[in-house]
């Protein structure tokens, strides 16, 4: 997809930070570059050159749900360049048995069964039966329509990504390597980025430079379901940096 489900939300960061948002490559408004391309590896070097180009030094990278995974890739390869690291409803590696689990707990066995049987073998079938029993799932608020009207969604990468990558990802060996303080904030009933994953990423994370927001009986879209303490903590957590540098 593209940013249109993070704006104008995560505007209201404006009055302490210059906010800038990015469609990845394959995603959104940006350029769709060849199948083969479509990698955290690549995704992550997008994100350095961006960066390099525009001029933003040692920039605050926020990873959301999928974007998470691209800003671990990134502050992993790139330890010296992020100032600060926000990980927002997003695991360091999949673990299909916890997602299935976690989505039958939330909408019962069916859900667990089509979960399963999308993240088995992602098609545009299994896809279609996921977003209606499974997506419901993410959020406990009604579904922002104006974003999905202006939203643009390239099924191609997303079926690419989780056959090819998804399912393997394994990130926690590198996590060590992150070196910028590192909020981490998570539904304590997100189905697609369960707890117990999000809890090993968290301690996988130099214990130095983590903070762990946990969200009581909430699920994936934070910053749509419970916005005010969303941004609060992201605010306070902001301040805590400025002081600290």
């Amino acid at each position: 997809a593209d940013h249109s489900r993070l704006k104008p939300a995560f505007s209201c960061l404006s009055d302490t930070a210059r906010v800038i948002y990015l469609d990845h490559r394959g995603h959104g408004r940006s350029g769709r570059g060849s199948v083969d391309t479509w990698t955290l590896d690549n995704w992550a070097d997008d994100l350095h050159e961006f960066c390099k180009v525009l001029q933003i030094h040692n920039p605050i990278v926020v990873g959301v749900s999928f974007g998470g995974f691209v800003a671990i890739r990134y502050a992993t390869k790139y330890p010296a360049s992020p100032s600060g690291l926000i990980l927002s409803s997003t695991r360091a590696h999949t673990d299909l048995d916890h997602i299935c689990k976690a989505f039958a707990r939330e909408g019962g066995p069916i859900a667990g069964v089509v979960a399963s049987e999308f993240w088995g073998k992602p098609t545009l079938e299994t896809l279609s039966n996921y977003v209606a029993t499974c997506f419901p799932l993410f959020g406990l608020s009604e579904p922002n329509r104006d974003a999905a009207r202006r939203g643009i969604v390239n099924t191609d990468v997303l079926l690419r990504f989780c056959a090819m990558e998804h399912n393997s990802m394994d990130m926690r060996g590198d996590l060590r390597l992150v070196d910028c303080p590192t909020l981490v904030l998570s539904g304590d009933r997100d189905p697609i980025d369960p707890l117990e994953d999000v809890q090993e990423m968290v301690a996988g994370l130099p214990e130095r430079h983590v903070t762990f927001e946990l969200f009581e009986g909430q699920r994936h879209n934070l910053s749509k379901d419970n916005p005010e303490k969303y941004f609060a903590a992201i605010k306070r957590w902001l301040s805590s940096c400025v002081s600290a540098s």
